[in-house]
């Protein structure tokens, strides 16, 4: 299954395994990255040809988002893509009960965005996490790949 991946650092300490259940997905993740570089990342993907059917996003963590990010982002994929968006976990960082939300909100007005749900898996699980208590450690790690293995399979599969 061919999947394009755009995320933080949190993927990207999980990029290794998800590559491993997905051979044939690129993923493009970065330290510190905000949801405001996606744009310029799937227009590039697009321009190369690289631009799966199913797409997975996992931004939020390092800062706030708007309506209009997360929208423009949706309508930059278009709708025949598949968007597997997951939510954000960094307790004690204001902007991540509003990022989720959005997240949240925008499924129900995008039919082709599917909600993984890392917050909800992850929250009351400290063991699962460095000491800063948002990047997975490698107790919390498998957890969090496998969602997203899960919820994308599960999601293509009906």
């Amino acid at each position: 299954l061919p999947v394009s991946a755009i995320g933080d650092s949190i993927m990207l300490g999980s990029s290794a395994y998800l590559k491993v259940l997905f051979p044939e997905m690129s993923i493009d993740a970065e330290v510190g990255r905000q949801v405001q570089a996606a744009p310029a990342i799937i227009s590039q993907l697009k321009s190369s040809g690289k631009l799966a059917n199913t797409v997975v996003i996992s931004l939020g963590t390092n800062g706030p988002m708007t309506v209009a990010d997360i929208n423009g982002i949706l309508d930059q994929l278009g709708t025949e893509r598949q968007v597997f968006w997951v939510t954000a976990y960094a307790p004690g960082k204001a902007w991540i009960d509003p990022v989720n939300k959005l997240i949240h909100a925008a499924a129900k007005t995008h039919a082709n965005l599917h909600v993984v749900d890392w917050y909800y898996l992850a929250g009351g699980n400290d063991d699962w996490f460095a000491d800063d208590g948002v990047h997975p450690n490698d107790a919390g790690r498998p957890h969090y790949y496998t969602l997203i293995a899960k919820d994308v399979m599960q999601t293509l599969k009906k």
